[in-house]
């Protein structure tokens, strides 16, 4: 019988370590799940993030879930102290107003992250203080292929970061070129292919013309993993820029000289191979496309191009 108990207590002894050993906790990023062993949980607080530099945040609501070893998150409003405890035991406390972090051996300063008043603790830390090994898993880590080849002025890996214009292009700013403005960079032309991976481009305009200097910018499900620069940047551009009285007038005799030919015209205005350009689109009536011309600014004046053959 005493055999027996030994043999059934290795057995559990066992089986446990290898639950430990196997045991994988992963953090989805990109959906914002958590799963371990494959197993999709529940967690509380707020999702985590990304402070731009590829250091990925948790909420301290969801510590209890994420870590699983029987640990209860209290909180002493008159001290602002937040405490993770496993059966009575501090593993944590973490000092809102001291932006304090307390582990069993070490104080640590100046890691935990402050938003919308709720905290938030690095998640390699957690790893470290409870020894689990956290994945942190994003979705476009199969899409390296799918975004060419790495050179000059190309920017991956850029962290966590949302693909809206304000966040690109702050991103741009602060890490790539600090000539970057949002007046001078228009994102009305970005496309979504409509899929999970998405193309993005914001274009540099001199006046009223969008010019080939451009950002593009790829993402998946609304996450940033490269940033591209295209063609040379003008911002120190010395030549003649088209006024848009100039061209406003050039298109109105366009249009006074045509106008029993067409219901209507489009113009776009563009700036390509150092050349100024107008496209212009003649929508006739009972005529399912258009007809395109293309005046290049030359001398002062427009210049009507020949087609492409």
């Amino acid at each position: 019988m005493r055999r027996l108990c030994i043999l059934l207590f290795l057995f559990s002894f066992h089986t446990s370590f290898v639950y430990a050993e196997t045991k994988q906790i992963q953090l989805k990023v990109d959906r914002q799940e958590v799963e371990i062993n494959h197993q999709k949980i529940a967690y509380q607080g707020t999702p985590f993030f990304d402070n731009g530099k590829g250091v990925i945040y948790c909420h301290v609501r969801s510590i209890p879930e994420i870590i699983q070893q029987d640990l209860e998150l209290t909180w002493d409003q008159s001290t602002k102290t937040a405490f993770v405890q496993s059966q009575g035991e501090n593993k944590l406390q973490l000092l809102q107003n001291e932006n304090k972090i307390i582990t069993k051996d070490r104080i640590i300063e100046h890691q935990m992250i402050q938003k919308n008043n709720q905290i938030y603790l690095p998640v390699l830390l957690l790893s470290e203080v409870f020894d689990v090994d956290i994945q942190i898993v994003s979705d476009y880590d199969d899409f390296t292929a799918a975004i060419g080849e790495q050179g000059e002025g190309v920017y991956q890996k850029l962290g966590y970061l949302k693909n809206d214009f304000k966040s690109v292009g702050t991103y741009i700013q602060q890490q790539i070129d600090t000539n970057f403005t949002f007046e001078a960079f228009s994102d009305k032309y970005w496309k979504e292919t409509g899929t999970n991976l998405e193309r993005l481009s914001t274009h540099y305009f001199l006046g009223e013309f969008e010019t080939d200097f451009c950002y593009n910018v790829t993402s998946v499900n609304g996450q940033v993993i490269e940033i591209r620069r295209i063609g040379t940047p003008l911002y120190h551009f010395a030549g003649e820029i088209p006024s848009k009285e100039n061209v406003d007038a050039f298109v109105n005799e366009l249009q006074k000289n045509n106008k029993y030919y067409f219901s209507r015209q489009e113009v776009y205005k563009k700036y390509q191979k150092d050349n100024f350009y107008l496209e212009i689109y003649y929508y006739y009536k009972g005529r399912e496309f258009p007809i395109k011309e293309i005046y290049c600014f030359q001398n002062g004046i427009w210049v009507l191009q020949e087609p492409e053959r």
